[in-house]
């Protein structure tokens, strides 16, 4: 009965540590229009349905991943659950490897280039790096 009562407990941890990440990143973002006014519980709701949240593959952290919605899009050449995700803290390390990156101000200071098309990427979901017009799917509807 007690580690039923410890695995309820994680889970709760869990979720709390998903809602705080997430409702960050969506007031950083300004993801979910009007959640700064919303009550706790209604915030609470609307991020459940509209952000994603995952466990880093390398530290175990919980982070929020972008719009739930932006994960369904992601066509991927393996499937998500034998992907690795990282949390922008490890994949900045990963990336940063040959250390010719800032070290200083990190990834929440950096400015990456679209995936698809090289401009400048106003998106970062999961760690996919789009502009506007690759986020919104041009590519897809405009390929040769």
């Amino acid at each position: 009965r007690d580690s039923i009562q410890g695995l309820i407990e994680q889970g709760r941890h869990f979720r709390q540590q998903a809602f705080d990440a997430c409702i960050a990143r969506a007031k950083e973002d300004n993801t979910i229009e009007g959640i700064a006014k919303m009550s706790r519980r209604e915030a609470q709701a609307v991020v459940e349905r509209k952000m994603a949240a995952y466990l880093c593959g390398n530290c175990n952290v919980v982070f929020c991943g972008g719009k739930a919605e932006c994960t369904a899009n992601t066509s991927e050449e393996a499937p998500a659950e034998h992907k690795i995700v990282l949390c922008p803290g490890c994949a900045w390390k990963k990336a940063t490897g040959g250390g010719s990156r800032c070290t200083k101000h990190g990834a929440s200071c950096a400015i990456f280039k679209c995936d698809s098309c090289c401009s400048i990427a106003t998106y970062d979901c999961r760690g996919t790096h789009s502009c506007a017009r690759c986020h919104n799917g041009y590519w897809i509807t405009h390929r040769h």
